[in-house]
């Protein structure tokens, strides 16, 4: 592709990833042209239509040819896109196509939001002694804390974050978990929550804890912080105090996963700066009231969106794409795979994703102590044999 029509396609790329199918267009030249047929084969089709956009637009500027990008043009004219055509060929807009664009905007399939569909699990994992066991019908204890809108000008409106609330909450109840939602929480509400949920009694023990707290966060004296509604911070390291072994006995030697959807900076990945990131171990003083044969910090696994100091990206339409990704990798592959791997799945996901920025995002995850967990949705052991959970539940 020649340079000049390599620019105007990023210089437009805003408006060519909202505004057309991408997908029909090209696949309606790859049947004349060789070359465009190469360049979709290489490109994965997903349900999002502006993610294929994108993909199809990188896709599109590697290419040699010279007359693909006269093609695309021609064709956009043809579906009458003349807005878009117009840009490419960086011309004014007229006046006789003004809302010719909008009358023939591709079907809004990617509005269509994200569809919870679990596959239940036939049989147990949890089979040898590096796994936990997580077989009892109190499969586990779910806390989604999402902060959406804030007091502070400076704090914007999480938008699409309620998606990603009814997808995460839809996900656990069909698993067969328990699931304590929160929304909007101030920064001491915040930690009344937090430390009321790891200090609960059950009658029947859990099996496990997760703990997702979606909200905006900074990078403030080194150190994570998330922001409640009122403004103020928690730092996470708090939080995740919370959940050692002194502090939550409840949840001692069980897998604990805690998932924190915030920024963790302001630096953006974008494709050609690469950060290293760097940690360092802090000494614990030991606590006499955890036992000599336990330790401080253990079966935890610690899940952020992005590497530290870098943002996280998300759709006003179909929530976050790191959330997005726990959810469709959790409810295709939870029934065989254990938690670990599947949030190396999400992250091997996220590396397909391209903003309209030409942005990316690295999801990071820390095992402390954390053997393999397995959730095995949808059943649990009754005397021995499998059992499924009830409608109310997992439905």
């Amino acid at each position: 592709m020649l340079p000049e029509h390599e620019s105007l396609i990023y210089k437009h790329f805003p408006d060519l990833v909202r505004d057309c199918d991408l997908e029909r267009i090209m696949r309606s030249l790859s049947f004349k042209d060789p070359i465009i047929s190469k360049m979709m084969d290489n490109v994965k089709i997903e349900e999002d239509r502006r993610h294929n956009n994108r993909c199809i637009l990188f896709q599109l500027v590697k290419t040699n040819s010279s007359t693909v990008f006269l093609k695309l043009v021609e064709t956009l004219r043809t579906l009458n896109y003349h807005e878009l055509a117009d840009k490419l060929e960086d011309k004014p807009p007229t006046q006789r196509y003004k809302h010719t664009t909008v009358c023939n905007k591709p079907p809004e399939s990617h509005l269509e939001k994200l569809k919870i569909d679990v596959k239940y699990a036939t049989k147990f994992c949890d089979t040898d002694d590096f796994c936990y066991k997580t077989r009892s019908r109190n499969r586990g204890q779910v806390l989604i804390i999402n902060n959406m809108v804030f007091e502070t000008e400076r704090h914007i409106t999480r938008r699409g974050a309620e998606v990603d609330e009814r997808n995460l909450k839809e996900l656990f109840e069909k698993m067969g978990f328990y699931v304590d939602l929160y929304r909007n929480l101030s920064r001491d509400e915040i930690k009344t929550v937090v430390k009321k949920f790891s200090e609960k009694e059950y009658k029947e023990a859990p099996d496990m804890a997760f703990v997702i707290i979606m909200s905006h966060g900074e990078k403030i004296e080194n150190k994570t912080v998330i922001i409640g509604s009122d403004g103020q911070a928690v730092e996470e390291e708090w939080i995740i105090m919370q959940f050692n072994n002194q502090s939550c006995s409840l949840f001692r030697n069980k897998p604990k996963i805690l998932i924190f959807n915030i920024c963790r900076g302001d630096l953006v990945d974008n494709l050609v700066h690469f950060a290293q990131q760097t940690q360092s171990d802090s000494a614990c003083t030991k606590n006499p009231e955890v036992g000599d044969d336990e330790r401080y910090y253990s079966d935890l696994m610690i899940c952020h969106p992005s590497v530290e100091g870098f943002q996280a990206h998300r759709d006003v339409v179909r929530g976050c794409w790191y959330i997005e990704l726990i959810c469709t990798t959790f409810m295709e592959n939870s029934c065989e795979v254990d938690v670990e791997t599947m949030m190396k799945m999400v992250e091997r996901g996220l590396k397909k994703r391209i903003s309209e920025k030409m942005t990316r995002q690295t999801s990071t995850f820390l095992n402390i102590a954390f053997k393999t967990c397995y959730l095995n949705p949808g059943i649990y052991e009754d005397d021995g044999h499998i059992a499924l959970f009830e409608q109310s539940q997992a439905v």
